[in-house]
């Protein structure tokens, strides 16, 4: 048989496995997660990287979990109940908003070190 048939033939067989594989463990992981959502009463599940707020590392995963009366976090093994009613704001941020409001945060600092520097240096001379 000519070598190329041969690795066309473990090709395909080894796109089927990986297809199989993959759709096995996607099922798989859904029904952990609707466990989860069972086991602690919960409507919403949510996967997400951590960016500040709870005491753990930046961009770590998260799990946060919609309980009736609180939300969950769950994180390298770490479990952080927060009650519903101290809750004030949720919001979700991406890199755009990040970097936008570090650009505003370091064009205030040096507006107000010029208006510093302008008062300072008047006053001085």
């Amino acid at each position: 048989m000519d070598p190329v048939i041969i690795f066309f033939l473990i090709f395909i067989l080894f796109c089927l496995f990986m297809i199989y594989y993959t759709s096995h463990q996607k099922s798989k992981i859904k029904k952990n997660i609707l466990n989860l959502k069972n086991e602690k009463n919960a409507t919403i599940f949510m996967t997400l990287s951590h960016f500040y707020g709870l005491p753990i590392a930046e961009n770590t995963i998260t799990q946060i979990l919609s309980c009736p009366n609180e939300y969950e976090f769950l994180a390298n093994n770490n479990s952080f109940k927060l009650s519903k009613e101290k809750v004030t704001d949720i919001s979700i941020t991406n890199d755009v908003d990040i970097q936008k409001n570090n650009v505003s945060s370091i064009g205030s600092a040096i507006r107000w070190c010029h208006v510093i520097w302008t008062n300072w240096s008047n006053d001085w001379w």
